[in-house]
């Protein structure tokens, strides 16, 4: 399979380039962020877009929406209102921010609609030739200041400020490497050698829960596929298995306890428990706890005077999605996040009557999930636009515009 290279996809992939905003890369911007937001007018527009009849929305469109927007809209209402109402904040950056932080949810959600609209089901290639585009250059400044030899010894490291640890562009090779294995839309052969080429990828980034994800998520995808008729049952088997062990993880760290079993077992921390640590008295492990807004536990690090106490130079987040969500959102709402996340898309495949496309959801949700037990990507806007990128291809999975015909050799 090799690719149709129109002007169209020539312009996507340059701009995209810039758009994922590789860590190290010569493209790297701090100001990328609002390079998604003419791509989300796009998507926007293409919502009020039905059968060529502008103002007619698609049914189908507001059913995407509402998938992930709205439950993120209300759950983003809510912390901001206990965070003024419960808490009292004296810092408006608290529910500020976290308004913010919803628009990083949002607007990559209409960024991806719009390219799959435009591109179809090779959407994800074309991001990945962008992404590695962007990672040669910091491979190109990794090999001038170190020489070659360093691809020996990469791992942790880092020549003249630069490593090869790209953060979010790492993972977001992990979910199309995970889309593309589990995916019945492409030939082996095609399969076979973008996975190898991702497996590179992932491999010189070098993300520790990428891999622990890759693992979960393959063995929860085997397990649907071995026991095929009690697929229902085990989906809410293993989503209990996952509110347990997202909460036992809090509990865990909350007690000290997580801290105790990484000291017995050796394991290097990363100075995560540090910061996880420090907010130990700023929540509560209960049904009644109410969020202080996802920004909080960001501005709290950002603080001199924290940055000071906990001996760091820069601006950090604490790398604990599950903890951050927690704390920003509350019990509830964040109960309200993972059913709807997992139990209710899963159930929107089945009556859409697209079943085998919901289990590989449900494994792609996992990976996401599991990531951000020990990394923030809830609100990575490259990653997000690349998760809804794979959602919005596997919920429509009839012939989209840009049919595999139309790039097959």
């Amino acid at each position: 399979m090799k690719i149709k290279i129109t002007r169209d996809k020539t312009i996507f992939v340059i701009y995209m380039i810039f758009v994922l905003n590789v860590t190290y890369s010569v493209f790297y911007s701090n100001s990328a962020r609002i390079l998604q937001i003419p791509l989300a007018m796009l998507g926007l527009f293409y919502m009020f877009v039905s059968g060529g009849e502008f103002g007619k929305i698609r049914k189908k469109s507001i059913n995407e929406f509402n998938a992930f927007c709205t439950p993120m809209i209300i759950i983003t209402a809510i912390s901001v209102y206990t965070s003024i109402a419960i808490y009292h904040t004296t810092n408006p950056s608290d529910w500020k921010q976290s308004i913010v932080r919803c628009f990083y949810y949002v607007v990559p959600f209409l960024a991806a609609f719009y390219s799959v609209r435009k591109f179809g089901n090779d959407t994800p290639r074309l991001l990945i030739i962008s992404g590695l585009i962007s990672y040669s250059t910091v491979f190109i400044r990794y090999i001038y200041y170190g020489g070659f030899g360093i691809l020996f010894h990469f791992a942790n490291n880092k020549v003249n400020g630069i490593s090869l640890e790209v953060h979010n562009l790492t993972y977001c090779l992990g979910l199309f490497f995970l889309y593309y294995l589990l995916s019945d839309k492409y030939d082996n052969l095609f399969k076979t050698k973008i996975c190898l080429v991702l497996m590179v990828g992932i491999f010189f980034g070098d993300k520790r829960a990428l891999y622990l994800g890759l693992i979960v998520t393959l063995l929860v995808y085997f397990i649907f596929h071995k026991f095929k008729e009690k697929r229902l049952t085990l989906l809410k088997i293993i989503f209990i298995l996952y509110i347990a062990a997202a909460f036992v993880y809090l509990i865990l760290i909350k007690t000290g306890m997580f801290e105790a079993l990484l000291y017995k077992y050796g394991i290097n921390d990363m100075s995560r428990l540090t910061f996880w640590n420090y907010f130990s008295n700023a929540y509560e492990i209960s049904p009644f706890y109410w969020g202080r807004g996802i920004a909080y536990t960001d501005n709290i690090m950002g603080a001199t005077e924290t940055m000071r106490e906990m001996h760091v130079t820069a601006a950090t987040n604490i790398h604990n999605d599950i903890l951050r969500a927690y704390i920003g959102w509350g019990c509830i709402p964040m109960l309200y996040y993972l059913v709807n996340f997992f139990l209710m898309r899963v159930n929107r495949f089945i009556k859409d009557k697209n079943e085998e496309n919901g289990w590989r959801y449900f494994a792609i949700a996992s990976l996401y999930l599991f990531i951000n037990f020990f990394d923030n990507m809830l609100s990575a806007e490259n990653f997000n636009l690349c998760f809804f990128v794979v959602y919005l291809l596997l919920v429509d999975d009839r012939k989209l515009k840009n049919d595999l015909a139309e790039v097959s050799a």
